[in-house]
């Protein structure tokens, strides 16, 4: 049997020891979370076209959503969507009233890459993602205009308030009479704003959209670093009214990730793949630097508006903590138009390294749902799910769960670094000639010590790793099971003719004591449960 291929006896190349009495935080469904772009609502008629259909009566649609994208990401249970328009460019008024009225959005970009601009359109607006938010059970987050804080003040008001205003009554006119209550905000700055600007632009916005709702969660951009983000924490604390406009505004502060900008989605070369991989091995770095800066910042804050507020609303209003690390933005390459088991691979160890980070992470957002790390990818009527998808899925159970420590001793991959880490935005340098893991892991125990989840991957291109794996504090698994996602090649992908190329395989495993042998092919992710 398979199960009994898997039990080995003998072990060599990796150990891996799973301590449960070591607990490193909750790991936040947040973590899971995902982007809408402006490409999502690329008709599905299209190749690798998006999620919106229309109005279109000779394609089945729910509210004018694919269904069969509906029904694919409700299995992900994903917790929260971010809502991304393009944000200097974009005036959230283009893209709520009659669909016919709305004005077409230009997107200069293409031109830095030596393309045209991109017209695209106004269809899928503030009331529209906020339907496919709730169709999928999940929150949405809406980025503003860091140019415009008057507009993004009004945005609030028409998401948020409940009364006779404008915008309030705009709403109600648009078909919603009742207030949405968007929980989470955040204010984009791109890489080339000064931050002292941004901080003043922030500021305004912020306080403004607190007093018109008070438990709204802010977030604020982390896009230029550690010296980016002190001068926007001291603008911001140079406030007249430090309580109303200082750092107390900020409840959370965002960072964006990714590892392989503009690779090539399928025709990689073997030494592009494990560049990619090293690209990731600088996350914990960056994370212990974003963690420092966030926590020097966090002291002597105070809840805002304390003093101002009275009840109930500053019950309302968001308590002092520390801020938390959002991840706004992460993919291996944002450009992808096919997601292959490469992708994949390189997003469980982005995902374990999360889970490590659990008590200071609070979101983590893929960049997007059909293209870069694609979930779901449409054609005409078809519907099929990328390998990260799949990795999703298998992650599932890790939701709420809390991450425990793992100790790990395997084989490593020698790889040249004459390119550096020049793809990882933001990344810190990896020393080079520094060996590359065979393996990446993580690991997590439910609330009631009951379960424990164990999920490891192999990222080698050809070998086999056999791990002897221990469960330390552990009672004896008296059952279990084990899914595989594993793919011939690791370019392999799939798509409208062949949907289930790449697809994860579970079977019972029963492992006979805290200490087992598994095997684990080539470049695969496993995710093991066990009950103790």
């Amino acid at each position: 049997m398979e199960n009994e291929r898997r039990l080995r006896l003998s072990i060599n190349k990796a150990k891996i020891s799973v301590d449960l009495n070591r607990r490193l935080g909750v790991i936040s469904p947040n973590l899971y979370g995902c982007t809408w772009d402006w490409r999502d609502s690329v008709r599905g008629d299209s190749v690798h076209g998006g999620m919106w259909v229309g109005d279109d009566d000779t394609i089945p649609h729910i509210d004018g959503f694919h269904p069969g994208v509906i029904a694919a990401l409700k299995e992900l249970s994903l917790p929260v969507i971010q809502f991304f328009p393009q944000s200097p460019f974009y005036n959230w008024e283009d893209g709520v009233g009659p669909r016919e009225k709305r004005p077409r959005l230009l997107l200069p970009w293409g031109r830095v890459r030596g393309h045209e601009p991109v017209e695209i359109s106004n269809d899928v607006g503030t009331d529209e993602f906020i339907r496919f938010c709730r169709l999928l059970g999940a929150e949405p987050l809406l980025d503003t205009n860091e140019n415009d804080p008057l507009g993004s003040k009004n945005w609030v008001e028409y998401c948020n308030y409940d009364g006779g205003t404008k915008y309030a009554r705009l709403r109600a006119e648009h078909g919603h009479p009742e207030p949405y209550k968007v929980k989470y905000w955040h204010v984009y700055a791109w890489g080339d704003m000064e931050p002292d600007a941004h901080a003043r632009d922030f500021r305004k916005f912020a306080a403004a959209a607190r007093l018109i709702d008070p438990s709204i969660e802010m977030i604020g951009s982390a896009v230029g670093g550690s010296k980016w983000v002190k001068a926007f924490f001291e603008t911001l604390d140079r406030a007249f009214t430090p309580v109303m406009g200082g750092i107390s505004l900020v409840d959370h502060m965002a960072y964006m990730h990714y590892f392989g900008v503009l690779m090539k989605d399928v025709d990689f070369t073997d030494d592009d793949y494990y560049r990619l991989l090293r690209n990731t091995e600088g996350l914990d770095d960056r994370l212990r630097e974003y963690d420092a800066t966030l926590r020097f910042y966090s002291q002597g804050r105070q809840p805002w508006a304390h003093n101002w507020l009275q009840e109930p609303y500053s019950k309302q209003a968001p308590q002092a903590s520390e801020m938390k690390i959002v991840i706004s933005e992460w993919a291996v390459n944002w450009a992808s138009r096919i997601c292959t088991m490469r992708d994949a691979i390189a997003a469980a160890g982005i995902l374990d390294t999360y889970h490590r980070w659990a008590d200071r992470i609070h979101m983590a957002l893929s960049y997007n749902l059909t293209g870069g790390q694609a979930l779901v990818q449409t054609h005409a009527d078809k519907v099929w799910v990328t390998p990260t998808y799949h990795l999703f899925n298998m992650y599932k159970p890790h939701r709420n769960n809390e991450a425990v420590e793992i100790e790990m001793e395997c084989e490593s991959i020698e790889v040249g670094q004459e390119e550096g880490n020049s793809d990882f935005f933001g990344s810190l340098s990896v020393a080079r000639d520094q060996p590359l893991s065979c393996l990446t892991s993580s690991a997590s125990v439910n609330a009631a010590g009951s379960e424990v989840i164990l999920s490891v991957t192999n990222r080698h291109l050809t070998d086999e790793i056999e791990a002897q794996i221990a469960l330390e504090g552990a009672n004896k698994p008296v059952s279990g099971t084990l899914t595989l996602l594993a793919a011939k090649e690791i370019r392999d992908y799939n798509d409208g003719e062949n949907p289930d190329r790449v697809r994860p395989q579970t079977e019972d495993f029963e492992p006979q004591d805290c200490r087992f042998s598994l095997n684990f092919p080539p470049h695969s992710i496993t995710v093991i449960r066990l009950n103790i």
